[in-house]
């Protein structure tokens, strides 16, 4: 039987916990977003993450896909603005 090996203990990036940690595979729009919805702070962009922190954040990220692709596709600004063609009396 092999030894455990033990992790250090990491402070997550996202709650400050001294936690198992690691870092995660979000890309870089995945960062932006999720600082843009105000979900994570800009200082824990590429930090470790605990298990309940990135899987809090991966569930917003799923969260917001699925609302983006039920949302009813709005007309374009392009579109709206294009005035009817001109009819000609006959």
């Amino acid at each position: 039987m092999e030894p455990k090996v033990s992790r250090p203990k990491q402070s997550c990036g996202c709650c400050g916990k001294d936690t198992p940690s690691r870092y995660r595979d979000f890309n870089e729009d995945s960062w932006q977003q999720l600082i843009a919805w105000g979900e994570v702070a800009v200082q824990a962009k590429n930090q470790p993450l605990c298990n309940v922190c990135y899987s809090d954040l991966r569930d917003v990220l799923i969260d917001h896909s699925i609302e983006l692709q039920s949302a009813p596709l709005l007309e374009s600004p392009v579109a709206a603005k294009t005035p009817d063609p001109v009819r000609h009396a006959s």
